[in-house]
């Protein structure tokens, strides 16, 4: 997905890169349709964020599931996602384990964050995410009725749980926090990771050997 409308991607790189499919949306689309204010830490409406959610739940729907990750997150191969794929093939959310509101009165995102649903309310981390098309349905649906979403990081888990789908937190994204330094002996081929915001650094990590993943679980779990 692509946050920029000043040019036509796919005409500019479709050549350059052809196996990768180039979506532009109008902000004023998304905007209609009450996908704004996913992340409010952009400081505009609409970002990527609205655009993905929107395009998925509306005009792509052929996909039972789909990945959203963030340009800061590394994974070693598209074989990192598909053995995650097998191992969960039926809950409508993976992403980092979520925590009730009432575990976490400290999280800052609460007090700019209007929910209108029924609490228990949660948060997690969602950089590296999949969402099932009927979580997408009912994202669209909150859109829908209330002209707005809510921050991503308490909008996935929070309609999950309202609704009774299934939440699950693989190990593999146990490596997804909001600030670390992640080391190269901490990279394994089997896990995603949050964040390594050097993009040249993720093609040189692909290249490396990686740790034993008995060796990993050690050295990231908390003792």
């Amino acid at each position: 997905m692509i946050d920029d409308n000043c040019e036509n991607y796919s005409e500019t790189y479709s050549c350059t890169y052809p196996n990768i499919r180039f979506i532009q949306i109008n902000n004023e689309e998304c905007e209609e349709s009450g996908f704004i204010n996913v992340n409010y830490l952009m400081k505009k409406n609409v970002t990527g964020w609205e655009k993905a959610l929107y395009y998925f739940s509306t005009h792509e729907r052929k996909h039972p599931y789909v990945w959203f990750i963030e340009d800061d997150v590394f994974f070693n191969s598209e074989e990192t996602i598909q053995n995650i794929d097998k191992k969960y093939p039926d809950s409508d959310i993976l992403a980092a384990d979520c925590k009730k509101r009432s575990e976490c009165r400290s999280w800052p995102h609460w007090k700019v964050t209007e929910i209108n649903l029924e609490p228990p309310y949660f948060m997690s981390m969602v950089c590296a995410t999949r969402l099932s098309q009927s979580l997408l349905t009912h994202i669209k649906k909150y859109a829908s009725d209330n002209k707005t979403l809510f921050f991503l990081e308490a909008l996935f888990p929070t309609i999950a749980k309202s609704y009774n789908l299934k939440y699950s937190s693989p190990l593999e994204l146990i490596t997804v926090v909001w600030r670390r330094n992640w080391k190269e002996k901490l990279i394994n081929t089997g896990f995603i990771y949050h964040p390594i915001k050097n993009i040249e650094r993720h093609n040189i990590l692909r290249k490396k050997k990686k740790p034993s993943l008995k060796s990993l679980i050690l050295k990231v779990l908390p003792k």
